[in-house]
């Protein structure tokens, strides 16, 4: 007999699933006995081959066997008398339950599913397994799109139902990780980021992109109110009104006048005999929005950016 073929293991002759661990080890038996040409040897050493696989477990079960030999006994009846014992009568009405009851568990393949339930109906005596099977995958499959998928073919078979299952379980993945990768991908021109969007800067009053490293002011301290990360003159600065505003000379002229007393205040136009010159509408001033209290100057610079940075649009920018 050849000897490169892999025998069955042992069987667990104390197993509380000794029922289907039995009809697992007996198909196994049965593709090593074909392999190895074992019919084709006497019946005292199909026997004495049996229970060299089987082990010690089963050489004591068989030891109770009654009217049974192991000199004269053949290999079939063993093999029943094995059935007749790790097999108990079975109880129809709960197996079937079981199989009713039977669901696709949660991250379980589509294809172990199946095979669960091919091993619970072949203890139900179905007349017709494999529409009851067809039924219970319809009825038992976890995702929603697979079963909407499965109601609407009509005619449909087991091999149909195994095949809709599997492509609407390779897609939902697929889909996973297509998402999964797009959620990794750099923003594009029209997705970028506020940030990164190049606005007037209320600390600095240049345009840069809305982040602190972009800012020439960030760190410095201010001429005028000598306070931080802003310079004089922008609308951070708490100071810049109390700046003194340059006057105009009368006439138009550039060049720069003597300094009139700080009482002095010129004559009505009426009393110079001449109308008064018509003023342009002042232009409307924009609100200005300040950083709400009790901020740190850090958390300031983020706040502000998402208010009060005007823009060529109009709107605010985030710093």
């Amino acid at each position: 007999m050849a000897t490169n073929f892999r025998p069955p293991p042992e069987i667990n002759m104390a197993s509380p699933t000794l029922g289907s661990e039995w009809r697992q080890w007996r198909r196994e038996w049965k593709y090593y006995a074909v392999a190895s040409e074992l019919m084709t040897k006497p019946p005292l050493v199909q026997v004495a081959t049996f229970f060299n696989c089987a082990g010690r477990g089963a050489q004591e079960v068989a030891s109770h066997f009654p009217d049974w030999e192991e000199t004269n006994g053949d290999l079939e009846t063993l093999l029943e008398r094995f059935d007749a014992f790790c097999i108990p009568r079975q109880n129809i009405v709960m197996e079937r339950f079981k199989f009713y009851n039977r669901t696709q568990g949660p991250g379980e393949p589509i294809l172990q599913f199946v095979a669960a339930l091919r091993t619970m109906a072949a203890t139900c005596e179905f007349p017709d397994r494999d529409n009851m099977l067809r039924d219970r995958v319809v009825m038992g499959v976890r995702d929603s799109r697979t079963q909407q998928a499965l109601l609407k073919k009509s005619g449909l078979s087991l091999t149909q139902a195994i095949d809709i299952a599997l492509a609407e379980e390779a897609a939902s993945r697929d889909s996973k990780l297509i998402s999964a990768g797009d959620e990794q991908r750099p923003p594009t021109e029209s997705g970028v980021a506020a940030s990164m969007v190049a606005r007037q800067c209320r600390f600095c009053c240049q345009s840069h992109q809305m982040a602190r490293k972009y800012c020439p002011a960030w760190g410095k301290t201010c001429a005028v109110c000598q306070g931080t990360n802003h310079f004089a003159g922008s609308q951070q600065c708490p100071g810049r009104a109390a700046e003194p505003r340059p006057r105009r000379p009368a006439g138009g002229s550039a060049q720069p006048t003597a300094r009139r007393s700080a009482d002095w205040r010129p004559a009505p136009a009426a009393a110079q005999g001449r109308r008064p010159a018509s003023r342009p509408a002042a232009a409307a001033v924009q609100p200005e929005v300040s950083p709400p209290a009790n901020v740190s100057p850090e958390a300031e610079f983020d706040i502000m950016t998402t208010e009060g940075f005007p823009t060529a649009g109009g709107d605010s920018g985030r710093h």
